[in-house]
């Protein structure tokens, strides 16, 4: 099974999972409010201690400390992406691996040599674009296929022309180079608060 029909899966079922819960719980109100009003309350705040205790037991462990409020959360795994992806010298990085794509890396830089006749065509755009499944998560932009299929014979032309420009070029504006982190856990028995037990 790929990764992407699993986390297709991964979502269906969570959404199934928590359209069955709330249900539930509208059932449960419902019955109560049905038998009489010290029931019903009863009901409601089993639900909200339980909501709340959910809420402020779990959390993310970043270092020697947990963080449960979700601005707290954002700024530590900012932190964490941020220390990761920075260059350094670690004693646990393989060496012969951090040799092998440098060298790669550095011999693609010499063979990335501007061609002054790289045409990309609007045609070539359209069918990529119409081609393009729906239901997929947007980049850092917002924008999904479903809001570019619509209008695929109008930009085109400018997306070719953009391509083009980038091929012709040999260079990438930084904006291309942004995207959208999600993380998830990788299942099992492992830790749900330790950040290294996920994945992108």
């Amino acid at each position: 099974m790929s990764y992407k029909t699993a986390k297709r899966d991964f979502r269906r079922a969570h959404r199934k999972a928590a359209n069955g819960h709330m249900m539930q719980l509208n059932r449960d109100i419902d019955e109560s409010a049905e038998m009489n009003t010290k029931d019903f309350w009863k009901q409601v705040n089993t639900h909200r201690m339980a909501y709340n205790c959910n809420k402020f037991t779990s959390g993310i462990k970043f270092g020697e400390m947990v963080h449960r409020d979700q601005k707290a959360i954002t700024k530590q795994w900012e932190v964490y992406f941020e220390r990761l992806y920075s260059p350094s010298n670690s004693e646990h990085f393989d060496d012969k691996w951090r040799d092998h794509v440098s060298q790669n890396v550095g011999q693609m830089r010499e063979t990335l040599i501007p061609d002054s006749n790289a045409t990309v065509m609007p045609e070539d755009i359209q069918r990529c674009i119409r081609s393009c499944l729906n239901g997929k998560a947007p980049g850092y932009d917002g924008i999904t296929y479903k809001h570019l299929k619509p209008v695929a014979s109008a930009i085109s032309p400018l997306l070719a022309n953009f391509f083009t420009a980038i091929l012709r070029t040999v260079y990438i504006p930084d904006i291309l180079k942004r995207g959208v982190i999600i993380t998830l856990h990788k299942g099992g028995s492992k830790q749900k608060d330790n950040p290294d037990n996920t994945e992108l």
